[in-house]
């Protein structure tokens, strides 16, 4: 075959499979997408029923496929575009046969995921006007009246500067409740940002090598100077900042980067410093574990403070509740953790 007629013949099947794809029915991607999701390919299933609604927004099986989609975006752990289509799917098929579901989800993802009480009550009032009061909703009510009284409890414990806090009751617990600690850290070479959006590791194998910020799409974005030989790094809740440590002949320091100002700051050296880090949830103040117990500091390294006797060796999670007024530790080999109730210091009589 000659050249000219091969690339022509080519051109031609090119056209033909353009105008098949163009031309499948919604039937038919609705079908294929299910397939995909039965084998467990979930990006080609999604794909596949965003073609769906987008594409066949008055198809017969419109609602199952948003509610698939749905399901799919938030067992992959895409929720923002899981809240997009859910809330979306609420909108526009009140009468929807698992519309309790689709509640349910949102309000998980309001409580746990991106926390908005606000949110999570209005849909906790969609839920009980639609479907009454249910064990689902019993339970609901119990988990936002927690929370919002954590809430309360947390503002006033980070309304004060570090040196007053200190650690209250002390206990080990079974189980990491998830809905109160949704940012939890470890000790991993790479960390994402809250929102997953960007991802900082180390660049290259190297010991010596600097951390580097990229993108969701794999792309170099920054990187961070004076980090060589950083190790597991964390990010802010916010993401403005990174913190990190450098171990150098058993002396570790600490460090933060400020991304938006691209600058790098030391807040504390010494030896028996885990690298394990903490930020408050309003980003004001850090946590570290130093000479086998849990410190406080404001995020500039100053107001350096003991908060109490943990007894806490090799720190391997970590988190600070999401309204501040709960720590919860895993070591290493261990099952259960560790958990701190944070409390304003008892002072003498003038103290400040």
């Amino acid at each position: 075959m000659k050249l000219r007629n091969f690339f022509a013949a080519a051109l031609i099947c090119a056209v033909f499979a353009a105008a098949v794809y163009a031309a499948e029915s919604p039937e038919a991607l609705y079908n294929r997408a299910n397939e995909q999701a039965a084998i467990g390919d979930s990006a080609a299933a999604i794909d596949l029923f965003y073609r769906v609604i987008e594409d066949y927004p008055k198809f017969t099986y419109a609602a199952d496929a948003m509610y698939r989609l749905g399901n799919l975006l938030y067992r992959t752990e895409r929720y923002e575009e899981s809240e997009r289509v859910f809330n979306a799917l609420a909108g526009k098929f009140k009468n929807y046969k698992h519309l309790d579901k689709v509640y349910e989800k949102l309000i998980h993802i309001y409580v746990e995921v991106y926390p908005d009480n606000a949110k999570a009550d209005a849909i906790r009032d969609r839920y009980k006007k639609r479907f009454g009061i249910t064990p689902v909703l019993t339970a609901i009510d119990k988990t936002l009246t927690i929370l919002k009284s954590d809430e309360q409890q947390g503002a006033k414990i980070l309304a004060l500067d570090a040196h007053l806090i200190t650690a209250g009751r002390v206990s080990v617990v079974s189980r990491l409740e998830k809905e109160v600690f949704p940012l939890r850290n470890y000790i991993l070479a790479e960390a994402y940002s809250a929102d997953r959006k960007y991802m900082v590791k180390k660049d290259g194998g190297k010991k010596q090598k600097n951390l580097v910020i990229y993108n969701a799409a794999g792309k170099k974005v920054k990187v961070i100077k004076q980090s060589a030989g950083g190790q597991a790094p964390q990010w802010s809740w916010d993401g403005r900042y990174i913190g990190y440590t450098i171990l150098t002949k058993n002396v570790r320091k600490i460090m933060v980067y400020d991304v938006k100002k691209n600058k790098v700051r030391k807040l504390f050296s010494g030896k028996n410093v885990e690298p394990m880090l903490l930020f408050s949830p309003e980003g004001g103040k850090i946590v570290f574990i130093y000479n086998g117990n849990p410190w406080i500091m404001e995020k500039t390294g100053n107001n350096i403070s003991f908060l109490g006797t943990v007894k806490l060796k090799k720190v391997v999670m970590a988190a600070w509740s999401q309204y501040g007024e709960k720590l919860i530790f895993m070591q290493d080999g261990r099952s259960d953790f560790n958990l701190i109730v944070l409390e304003r210091k008892r002072l003498l009589m003038g103290g400040k």
